[in-house]
């Protein structure tokens, strides 16, 4: 199905990934260099690097528009949009000006050690990269035809290596890279794709009633769920990752800003495509493959390839992203604290380490959970609701309530979430979890947070447990 012109531009493009993030020059060779790049990161470079890291799920999207069709956009792009702005507004400049290096040392700050690694525990399952794995094995396996586990081991070598080296900078070099091709290559085959596919009139009148409503056909509760999933946005380990590592405040938000109009406009673009996969190729028997798929169908040799780095070039930008901001929470903000490390150069080696631990748990995951929009529920619904309000409170009013009483609801509503998970998970109806009331287990996490929290509000005073 790939020409020789395909696959070597693809062999070419993966062989350059790994190149530049093994060279350039790493300003400072201590913690803070390892971790924040300096704290160097000056506008075009942030904006790039947040736009392309938080777009990483391209065949999870093509997954969602093949199945609900326009809906994918208000669920998964208007939300998002909301709260980055949001972000932007009120949370960043707050960030960047604390000086520390990652979201648990904030929560330290706030409400203790016992917090900080309570809530490592938790980034580090936020930022699993298992939904990256699995999307770039099933890209390298659709591409070289060998089998998934094997695709996935490329997939480290091909993300990660230079991480362990170079870590944040050459993450943020090959993100400036990469950004460009993942946005040229999908703006690219939108245009080929109205100017040269079936008239797009027609495609829409063709698609299922439901791929055209605003809902996609779906309950309100399910909306209302990955509305709340993109509450990701206010705990997302990466956005305060780059936040810390700006150049300054007004970076950081001015960045949040643009990169919020860049994914509209690639928003276009992946809508588009998807719309046009579920027109053409109706009877997909996995759609997750919706975007390969339409590839095959309707570029030539060498644009095939072309379209194919764009995809590799969206998943590998947050793949190297969260399996560094994992290996962060797991070996500075957990393993460091609870062996009260001080050397920097322990430290290093303890992130280092770490990021073969995290990857090796997402191979794993993504094994066991081989869909990628299931990935992302499970992994935001059991973590979200213990991260979302000490962190608000943190930044905007921490004297609400006590450190003690904090990890207590921090605790609780993770507990809550995943009881009623796994209360799902082990009662189906033909393959479905069927939930407690039929109530999502984000929901009842999030409510348990917000109730003990407003009554810590109410009081106005500190207590304790």
């Amino acid at each position: 199905m790939f020409s020789v012109l395909d696959l070597t531009i693809i062999i070419v493009f993966l062989f350059l990934s790994i190149l530049l993030g093994f060279i350039g020059k790493t300003q400072r060779k201590d913690l803070l260099g390892y971790v924040l790049a300096g704290r160097g990161l000056s506008l075009p470079a942030f904006t790039l690097s947040l736009f392309s890291t938080w777009y990483g799920g391209i065949l999870g999207v093509g997954e969602f528009v093949y199945h609900y069709g326009i809906s994918a956009w208000v669920i998964q792009g208007i939300p998002y949009y909301v709260f980055s702005v949001l972000f932007a507004f009120f949370m960043s400049e707050k960030i960047r000006k604390t000086q520390v290096l990652s979201l648990p040392d904030l929560l330290e700050q706030s409400f203790g050690r016992p917090m900080a690694v309570w809530s490592s525990l938790l980034t580090f399952i936020l930022s699993s990269p298992a939904p990256y794995l699995l999307m770039m094995g099933v890209l390298i396996q659709s591409v070289f035809g060998v089998g998934l586990f094997l695709s996935i081991f490329f997939t480290v070598i091909i993300s990660c290596a230079y991480l362990f080296w170079r870590g944040f900078a050459a993450d943020v070099a090959t993100d400036i890279y990469l950004g460009v091709f993942m946005f040229l290559s999908f703006f690219c085959f939108a245009v080929f794709l109205l100017t040269q596919g079936p008239d797009f009139a027609l495609v829409l009148n063709a698609l299922p009633e439901n791929h055209l409503t605003w809902n996609g056909g779906q309950s309100f509760q399910f909306v209302l769920v990955w509305v709340l999933v993109a509450l990701w946005t206010f705990v997302d380990p990466s956005f305060y990752h780059r936040c810390l590592a700006a150049k300054n405040a007004a970076v950081a938000k001015k960045g949040i800003l643009i990169s919020v109009v860049l994914w509209f406009c690639f928003d276009m673009c992946t809508l588009t495509a998807g719309l046009y996969a579920r027109h053409m190729l109706p009877n997909l028997d996995n759609a997750l493959f919706a975007f390969p798929e339409l590839g095959h169908l309707m570029l030539g040799s060498g644009y095939k390839g072309l379209f194919f780095v764009g995809m590799f070039a969206t998943i590998i930008t947050t793949l190297s992203s969260v399996s560094f901001v994992s290996a962060i929470s797991l070996g500075k903000d957990f393993y460091s604290r609870l062996k009260k490390l001080r050397s920097e150069p322990q430290i290093q080696r303890s992130i280092q380490i770490s990021l073969f631990v995290s990857l090796f748990l997402g191979i794993w995951m993504a094994v066991e959970m081989p869909s990628v929009v299931g990935l992302w529920y499970t992994l935001a619904s059991l973590t979200v609701p213990g991260l979302l309000l000490p962190l608000l409170c943190a930044l905007f009013q921490k004297d609400w309530i006590s450190p003690s009483r904090m990890i207590a609801v921090s605790g609780a509503s993770v507990f809550v979430s995943t009881c009623w998970f796994f209360w799902g998970q082990f009662h189906t109806l033909e393959g479905y979890a069927q939930y407690p009331l039929g109530i999502e287990p984000m929901i009842p996490g999030l409510v348990v947070s917000f109730l003990i929290c407003l009554l810590g509000f109410l009081r106005k005073t500190k207590y304790d447990v």
